[in-house]
């Protein structure tokens, strides 16, 4: 099975980033596209909700969820993980 979602966690502002691009890229190959910007210096508290809304949407489910490095990737996957009660790497 493939990807059904990619999950944009990436700022806007950051160096390379290209929101609307690849927004219409992904929708352009028949996928859904979240673009959940997280900030590592002042994160959102809601970004959490929205993240766990975002990857239990059915028509979301597999998504690809990235970042620059993988560590904000990570970081909301464990967030997720451990506010339902389960492991984000099973």
């Amino acid at each position: 099975m493939g990807f059904r979602s990619v999950i944009n966690l990436r700022l806007a502002s950051e160096e390379g980033v290209l929101v609307e691009e690849e927004g219409a890229a992904v929708r352009a190959a028949g996928m859904h596209y979240v673009h959940l910007p997280f900030n590592m210096r002042s994160p959102d508290p809601s970004l959490i909700d929205d993240f766990i809304a975002a990857v239990e949407t059915p028509a979301n489910t597999s998504a690809y969820v990235h970042c620059a490095a993988g560590g904000r990737a990570l970081d909301d996957q464990a967030g997720q993980g451990r506010r339902l009660g389960r492991s984000p790497c099973t």
